[in-house]
């Protein structure tokens, strides 16, 4: 098995006007990444170095995406329930991954399995991004 480096990309899907902005950052974030890492992945591949990031939009499971919900839940004046349907209503299978299934795909990408990927980026987001 060879080395892999990774980096982990996550953000979350809000219901409303400030999805835009937090899309437009995550979008940021992500071609800061693909520049960065589409030259380092050129520089570690003959050394058998892969490099592969992982996209997530942001698993409820996880006490930072918990805390946040109750938070933005609180302050647009609807129920947490609520809150999370509309975290999950913008992906195309209805629901955020669970933090499980990231970890599943990261270990998937690790393994010798997926031993002819590199320079890509996974996209572990239930289809609230669609790189088609």
């Amino acid at each position: 098995m060879t080395l892999t480096a990774w980096a982990l990309l996550a953000s979350r899907v809000n219901p409303g006007a400030a999805a835009a902005a937090r899309a437009t950052n995550i979008c940021t974030a992500l071609a800061f990444a693909s520049s960065v890492g589409s030259p380092l992945a050129c520089e570690l591949g003959p050394h058998g170095i892969r490099l592969v990031i992982v996209r997530s939009a942001g698993s409820p499971d996880t006490p930072a995406v918990q805390q946040v919900a109750k938070l933005h839940a609180g302050v647009t004046g609807i129920s947490l329930d609520e809150y999370r349907a509309g975290m999950s209503s913008g992906t195309l299978l209805q629901r955020l991954p669970m933090l499980a299934e990231v970890a599943n795909a990261a270990t998937l990408l690790a393994s010798d399995r997926a031993s002819a990927m590199t320079a890509a980026i996974a996209n572990v987001t239930c289809g609230a991004f669609i790189d088609l």
